[in-house]
């Protein structure tokens, strides 16, 4: 269980990393 939240974590931390590279969206 844990470790899916951590996966879960991994790709939420991700778009956001995504996201902050291009401001305009």
């Amino acid at each position: 269980m844990l470790k899916r939240q951590l996966s879960h974590l991994e790709t939420y931390l991700g778009r956001i990393k995504y996201m902050t590279r291009f401001p305009d969206i």
